[in-house]
């Protein structure tokens, strides 16, 4: 029987580079980014901005953008998320994450992937290929101990939340009347 819980954390998984041939061991994890948060905080730093505060700002600015660019196809409040597969430290690995499915956003669908510079992942102890929805999705901060790009604020406003493995939306409207 095969088990849906993620991976434990310091699993390394073994695969090589397309390019070179070249073998990598590492541990992977997935990163995940929201539309326009990443350029959201540049001039923000949690000693001065709380996690609360971008929060309201970000959501009241992209909340309802894919449901009024296409309103047949995205709710109120739907943001797209991309991921990216990255190992822990978040230096060596930086590629997008295959999907499971087509991207509902089809013009933001990763041209190339993890697996078009890498060959597919094996667990290194059990040569088990990788399954992407396994991965962790990686903790994002914003406070005065740890500010991450991008993520951090909206993981610390909303109490811990973060998107389950691969998930393709978001939907702002909810997770705001949960924190309110």
């Amino acid at each position: 029987m095969s088990s849906t819980s993620p991976y434990t954390p310091g699993t390394s998984w073994t695969f090589r580079s397309l390019a070179s041939g070249y073998e990598l061991e590492h541990e992977l994890v997935l990163r995940w980014e929201p539309d326009g948060q990443r350029y959201f905080i540049r001039d923000h730093d949690p000693s001065h901005t709380p996690a609360a505060v971008l929060w309201h700002r970000w959501s009241a600015q992209a909340a309802d953008q894919l449901h009024l660019a296409h309103p047949d196809r995205f709710e109120p409040g739907d943001a797209h998320i991309t991921w990216t597969i990255r190992t822990p430290d978040f230096d060596v690995i930086a590629e997008y994450a295959p999907l499971p499915e087509p991207d509902p956003v089809p013009e933001r669908e990763p041209t190339e992937t993890f697996l078009s510079h890498f060959t597919h992942p094996v667990n290194s102890a059990t040569r088990e290929p990788v399954d992407w929805l396994r991965l962790p999705v990686a903790d994002m901060r914003w406070n005065t101990g740890r500010s991450d790009a991008g993520r951090g604020f909206i993981q610390d406003a909303l109490l811990g939340w973060k998107p389950a493995p691969l998930q393709p939306l978001m939907n702002v409207h909810q997770l705001t009347d949960v924190t309110t």
